[in-house]
């Protein structure tokens, strides 16, 4: 007589196999993803410092001028002192720096921020809020001299150049603080704080 019974461990052994190949290929799958997003994360922690370093620089430069009419304005503040020559200005008013925050907002918009350390997503995050203070600043300054010269004119603009000096003021001492922020997050050394914001 034939042997109908059933041998189970073959079964078992071999369903076990099948199991723990699909266990692999998740595992192996999940650890590529994971190693993907790191990957993504670190490009986009390069791009940030590198967006930053640009912002400093760019600001530095606006600073400098704006420094620059500041003390020039200084000479003419004097109840004594000449008028302000009609050239004084032709370099403009002032000179607002031009920040970007493209890939700050390209990280934000993925998945790259959630495999960034919090303590340096943190840093980012407040110091373009700084940045964008600066630039609602700028603007501000910007529609007041606009409004100023249509409603009197380039000449009745100039005339105006006390009050403005008061407002350039409070410009430059906001560069200042926002440079001294910039150092602050970069200080560790730029190319290391962005090796080491993707933690293992």
């Amino acid at each position: 007589m034939p042997d109908r019974r059933i041998h189970i461990a073959p079964i078992l052994l071999e369903a076990f196999f099948v199991v723990l190949g699909v266990f692999l290929a998740l595992a192996a799958n999940e650890w590529r993803e994971d190693r993907n997003a790191r990957k993504r994360a670190e490009i986009a922690a390069a791009s940030i410092v590198e967006e930053l370093q640009a912002n400093r620089e760019a600001l530095r430069e606006a600073s400098a001028f704006n420094m620059a009419l500041l003390d020039s304005l200084q000479a003419y503040l004097p109840e004594d002192a000449p008028p302000l020559p009609p050239y004084f200005f032709a370099g403009g008013f002032f000179r607002p720096a031009r920040l970007f925050t493209t890939a700050w907002d390209a990280a934000r918009s993925t998945d790259a921020l959630n495999h960034i350390p919090y303590d340096e997503v943190l840093q980012f995050s407040t110091l373009y809020d700084v940045q964008g203070a600066y630039e609602t600043q700028t603007e501000q300054v910007g529609r007041l001299l606009y409004t100023k010269m249509m409603d009197e004119g380039f000449e009745g603009a100039t005339a105006n150049y006390r009050n403005f000096h008061a407002v350039l003021i409070g410009l430059t001492y906001f560069e200042h603080y926002l440079v001294s922020e910039y150092d602050r997050v970069l200080s560790p050394s730029d190319s290391t704080l962005a090796d080491s914001t993707i933690a293992g």
